[in-house]
């Protein structure tokens, strides 16, 4: 748990040097595990903090009760609020603590329920977090398609996040081309769709057998799968000029294709939810920029500072913000996957 501690004295020392009040989020990704097809422990790591004066955003993700235990009373300490997504709740995660029993299925180890009992109940807000995915989406999407409807977008992997977003755009009028490993649970999916969209709505879901079909009738994909490499060596050729991929997952691309993507003329970008996170939990009284979490790029001597998504290189350094660096957050390794490797920038 060096970590967490190594996360909280950084953020403690610049909100102590910037007067920053601090607001904390705990979230938690799916621990359905697509390779072993069974539910896993996730591993757990720190967020970006985020700064928007006079506040600064921090959070923690899949956290177990121990190390919520563990930080709880520096975050109690320095947080005026506590944000907890509530729309994955995994008992197992609190079953070694906070029940007598130490049964998942006792009722006293509720998500919600715990961390209440540990911050208070009028600290503790709660936060869907999928929903404020699909914000960040449907901003960004619309920011680069003006007119969607009849555009023709592929979404490869059909989860929790996908089927939102196939519904959002066929609500949209987009003609949404949509892939999963699972073909059956894909056209159930679709037929759901078409179910429950507005009766008018022209535009209806395609299910496909392979991801080659969604990729090569798409002029943006996006990639929601649960699995990392989704497009492969496999599917170069189907990676047509003008292409846009919006990658949510950020790890979904083989390295061999993303050092070739501006070979093959593929737009790549990242999905960056720091905007809609903050427009869920600060105060009114926030001074929030918007620009400020924008992707960028910045030389500073021999090294490249990124932040906001900016789809890095190899030896990139990944910061807050790379116009007015707080904090590190890792680096870009040679696979171009991040790396986290926290800590003050100095």
């Amino acid at each position: 748990m060096n970590s967490f501690s190594v996360y909280l004295e950084a953020v403690e020392s610049v909100a102590i040097n910037r007067g920053l009040k601090c607001i904390c989020t705990f979230q938690y990704t799916s621990p359905w595990n697509t390779e072993k097809n069974n539910l896993t422990r996730q591993e757990s790591y720190v967020l970006p903090p985020r700064i928007a004066y006079p506040y600064m955003v921090i959070g923690f993700c899949n956290l177990t009760a121990r190390e919520i235990e563990y930080v709880s009373a520096i975050v109690d300490r320095l947080c005026v609020t506590v944000y907890l997504d509530v729309e994955k709740k995994f008992p197992s995660y609190f079953s070694d603590s906070c029940s007598d029993s130490g049964s998942s299925a006792d009722s006293s180890c509720s998500i919600d329920k715990f961390y209440s009992k540990m911050f208070g109940e009028d600290k503790v807000r709660l936060m869907a977090c999928n929903q404020i995915t699909v914000s960040a989406f449907n901003r960004l999407f619309m920011s680069l398609v003006r007119v969607p409807s009849g555009a023709n977008v592929g979404i490869i992997g059909m989860g929790n996040i996908g089927f939102k977003l196939a519904l959002l755009l066929t609500e949209l009028g987009v003609n949404v081309n949509c892939y999963s490993p699972d073909y059956g649970r894909v056209l159930e999916i679709c037929k759901t769709i078409d179910l429950v969209k507005p009766r008018y709505t022209q535009a209806s879901p395609r299910a496909h057998r392979d991801a080659i079909t969604a990729l090569s009738t798409s002029e943006t994909v996006v990639l929601c799968a649960n699995k990392p490499h989704v497009i492969t060596p496999f599917h170069k050729p189907t990676l047509h000029s003008g292409l846009s991929i919006i990658d949510i997952g950020k790890e979904s691309i083989h390295p061999e294709i993303k050092a070739h993507l501006d070979v093959l003329k593929v737009k790549l970008i990242n999905l960056n939810v720091s905007n809609s996170i903050l427009e869920y939990v600060l105060p009114g009284d926030a001074r929030h920029d918007e620009t400020r979490f924008k992707p960028l790029m910045r030389r500073v001597g021999e090294e490249r500072l990124v932040s906001g998504g900016f789809p890095g290189r190899p030896g990139d350094v990944v910061v807050d913000n790379a116009e007015d660096p707080s904090f590190i957050l890792g680096y870009i390794s040679d696979s171009f996957s991040f790396k986290r490797e926290f800590k003050r920038y100095v």
